[in-house]
Order: C-alpha cells, then sequence, then structure tokens
C-alpha cells in the first residue's frame, strides 16, 4: 500500500523489493519501505528497480562483513541521501561513510546519518537545519568556524577551476583531512578544534570516528562493489531459516500427537467422560 501511496507506477515491483530488503535485513516494514522511498528520491532513481536493489546488494554485503546491521545503515540512508546527492556524494560513498560511523561508535543508524549530513552541509557551506526533532542549525558563524577550522591543518575546502572559485569534492576533503588529522599528536589543539567546530557532541565524535577509521571507510567502499545478489541471498537463507523453524514445529507437533494420541490413553479419556456423565446424573 505505501508504494502506491507514494505514486509508483510500478509499485508492486517495489513492494517486492521492499519486502525483500525487509527479509534481508531483518528490517520493520515501515523502515524498509521508507528507505526504499529516500533513497530512490534522493538519487532519482525514478523507481528504477535495477538501482535500487544494486545499493540494497551493496549496503547489504557491507553489513554482512562488519558491525553494522542493516537496520542502522537504512535508517542513515533514510536521514541522510538527500544531502549527500546534493552535495554529489554518491550511494556508495555515502554508504561507507556512515557505514564506518555506526560499526566504530554503535551509537545507531539515525545517529550517524544526522552526523553525516551535518558534516556534509559544513563542507559545502549549506546553513539550515540539521534535524527538525532537535531544531539543531548549522549558522554562517559554524560554516566560518569550520573552514578556518580545516585551513589550519593544511586543507583547503575550495580550489580554483576555470578562474572560478568553487567547493572541492567533500570526499576528497575528507580523504585529505583524514591524512592530516591522523598525522596529529593527539593532544594537538588542532584536532579538539576541528572537532568542535563541527558542532554538537555526536557530529564530533563521528567526525573523529570517519576520520580515525578512514582504512574502514575504503574497505567499505570496496565491498560495496562486491554485493551483487548479496540481499537475495540473505532473504533466501531467511526464507529457509523460517521454513526450517516451521517444519521442526510440525515435526514436533506430530510427534507429541503421535505420542499422546494413543488407543490407550483415546480409552481413558473417554472412560473418564464417562465416568463425569455418570456423576452429574447422579449430582442432578
Amino acid at each position: 500500500k505505501e508504494m502506491y501511496r507514494a505514486g509508483y507506477d510500478n509499485a508492486e515491483a517495489m513492494a517486492e523489493l521492499a519486502t525483500m530488503a525487509q527479509s534481508a535485513g531483518d528490517m520493520t516494514a515501515e523502515l524498509s519501505n521508507q528507505y526504499l522511498i529516500a533513497t530512490d528520491a534522493a538519487y532519482h532513481y525514478s523507481g528504477n528497480i535495477k538501482k535500487l536493489n544494486a545499493a540494497l546488494d551493496g549496503q547489504n554485503y557491507i553489513t554482512n562483513h562488519n558491525a553494522v546491521s542493516m537496520t542502522d545503515l537504512a535508517a542513515a540512508t533514510k536521514v541522510s541521501a538527500s544531502q549527500s546527492a546534493s552535495a554529489r556524494v554518491a550511494i556508495e560513498e555515502q554508504t561507507a561513510a556512515v557505514g564506518t560511523m555506526i560499526a566504530t561508535t554503535q551509537q545507531g543508524g539515525e545517529t550517524a546519518g544526522r552526523a553525516w549530513k551535518g558534516i556534509l552541509m559544513n563542507l559545502q557551506q549549506v546553513s539550515g537545519e540539521v534535524d527538525e526533532a532537535t531544531g539543531e542549525v548549522v549558522n554562517a558563524e559554524d560554516l566560518t568556524r569550520y573552514e578556518q577550522a580545516v585551513e589550519s591543518l593544511g586543507v583547503s575546502m575550495k580550489t580554483v577551476k576555470d578562474g572560478i572559485v568553487e567547493l572541492r569534492d567533500p570526499i576528497e576533503i575528507l580523504e585529505d583531512l583524514a591524512v592530516a588529522y591522523n598525522a596529529l599528536d593527539e593532544s594537538d589543539s588542532r584536532r579538539a578544534n576541528l572537532i568542535n567546530a563541527i558542532g554538537g557532541k555526536y557530529r564530533g565524535n563521528q567526525l573523529n570516528a570517519l576520520l580515525t577509521n578512514w582504512s574502514t571507510y575504503e574497505k567499505m567502499l570496496n565491498e560495496y562493489s562486491q554485493g551483487t545478489g548479496s540481499a537475495m541471498s540473505e532473504a533466501e537463507k531467511t526464507a529457509a531459516s523460517w521454513e526450517g523453524r516451521l517444519n521442526s514445529l510440525s515435526n514436533t507437533w506430530t510427534e507429541f500427537i503421535n505420542n499422546f494420541v494413543t488407543p490407550e490413553r483415546i480409552i481413558s479419556f473417554i472412560s473418564s467422560i464417562e465416568k463425569l456423565v455418570n456423576f452429574l446424573e447422579k449430582f442432578v
């Protein structure tokens, strides 16, 4: 129903993909639907099942090889996919970034998603609301403070192209930041300034996790490309598991009935009923 409400012409195919995502990732139906709809809208897939399935496969493969669940990854994607797409961050880069944060902080998908959204807003020098629930915003002063903190590490957020100053690719900035950040002593004030400048307790913690675990980001990015068919395989395993459990339950019930319902037990049961009826008759 959710896919029909969302106005998809291929609502049935979208619903089938949502069901597969739900089964493969052990997600609720609501999260599965929201996750696919948010990904589709952010990256302008226009309901392209092949592209959405590829995203699901890549993310599912990452969850199979790292300490991150599909539920958390889907929640992070739902929150931050739109900002990622606006910042020209590919779905695989977005996945590896939030996946690294989730795996290394274990603070949950929505926390990582909101932090990633705020980080991108700072990198792209975009002010505005980060989270509707908390009313958290990034303002012009925050943006200036963050750019200064980045430049203090010898990393520029801008470049000149054809005589025009423009912002660099966010992932390229983060990659350079990771090198510079990890080269500093942990007590160096420039590290603390960068983390404080990003604003917010969780954003700072998540940025630190991403920069200090950049090798994990690169590992996940590589794993994403290997995920073809992983979601279907996972869904089939889940289906087989459920079938096995149902068969086991069926066999146990049959065995119970066979052991309990014997001629002797039936005769004894009927005899007890007869005695009860005779007693009631005498009582009446």
